[in-house]
């Protein structure tokens, strides 16, 4: 995972060590065992700070010294930023003034730590099992994060209509709940000899599934699969920086919100981890196969709706 700082941003962050010692200990273990670092600025620029804050970032850049990459110098971020491209897609943005921030962790001057360790579950993991924390779906909101697209796997998602409302309805909506852009969401999900009601539900989803009225409405689109094409066992939510992953299908609720689920885990794993983020990009890919495949037979009727995404190619 990339980590872009401008100048300012970095001795903020290394000025945070003072208020939370122990967070930012965590953080710094983090960049420094999975990130990799571009600076916005250039060499020279840190002649041009004060002494005092030169030997702050010095100190840093020596307990750095193990870094897994070598930091870039000098980079820059283009705008509109190129959502096409993974590494800028899942990157942090700790940079002031940054002008585009719908759906990315951006940091602006004094909030990179808070930013940085959101991608940092209690005890210093990368992955953790919230299933038996979730007695309604707004729980997940303390581990949702801002994304610009949603990749869904989960056979049975739709098979019962009066479960929507009480489970893929309001689990999308905290999703979506730190991200203020349009959001692209694809559903994989299982050919049924009774197909739902795509319409409906794709109008319910654009409907139900922002952070506010004021918010632009999803792009929503379903690839319909057969049973040997769609392999997932596990049902797997993929977000930019995290993926959600359930032993058993999403509708964890009956329509008076009592749990019903007879799953065992509900496993989120931060792409802050190399091996996290290693696994989401070989579930994209999978799921890419099935689109290519579906192209490939010359069944567009398998392929719903809207067809936009950054991640998968229609």
């Amino acid at each position: 995972m990339r980590i872009y700082f401008g100048i300012n941003n970095i001795i903020s962050f290394i000025h945070s060590s003072k208020n939370n010692r122990q967070v930012f200990d965590d953080c710094l273990r983090m960049i420094k065992d999975n990130f990799s670092i571009h600076w916005c600025f250039k060499r020279e620029e840190i002649d041009k700070l004060s002494k005092d804050d030169r030997e702050d970032f010095n100190s840093w850049l020596r307990m750095m010294d193990s870094l897994s990459e070598t930091p870039r110098w000098g980079d820059t971020v283009s705008y509109p930023i190129n959502l096409l491209d993974w590494n800028l897609l899942t990157a942090i943005y700790c940079i002031d003034n940054v002008q585009q921030n719908l759906g990315l962790i951006v940091a602006h001057l004094g909030e990179e730590l808070d930013a940085i360790s959101s991608l940092l579950f209690d005890g210093n993991q990368f992955t953790i099992d919230v299933f038996d924390d979730i007695s309604k779906w707004s729980d997940l909101k303390t581990y949702s994060s801002p994304c610009t697209d949603m990749v869904i796997a989960d056979p049975y998602v739709f098979s019962q209509q009066e479960l929507y409302k009480s489970n893929i309805y309001p689990f999308l909506q905290e999703l979506c709940s730190k991200t203020d852009g349009r959001v692209n969401i694809v559903f994989f999900t299982r050919k049924e000899e009774q197909q739902p009601d795509w319409d409906k539900i794709y109008t319910e989803i654009r409907s139900n599934c922002v952070k506010s009225k004021q918010s632009p409405k999803p792009n929503v689109t379903f690839v319909i699969a057969s049973k040997d094409v769609l392999a997932e066992h596990d049902r797997t939510f993929f977000t930019n920086y995290k993926v959600f992953v359930s032993g058993d299908t999403i509708n964890y609720f009956d329509a008076s919100s009592n749990r019903i689920t007879t799953g065992r885990w509900l496993h989120i794993h931060s792409g802050a981890s190399r091996r996290n983020e290693r696994i989401a990009k070989k579930y994209i890919d999978d799921m890419q196969n099935i689109v290519n495949e579906i192209k490939r037979k010359n069944n567009p009727a398998l392929i719903i709706k809207d067809k936009k995404s950054n991640v998968i190619k229609f």
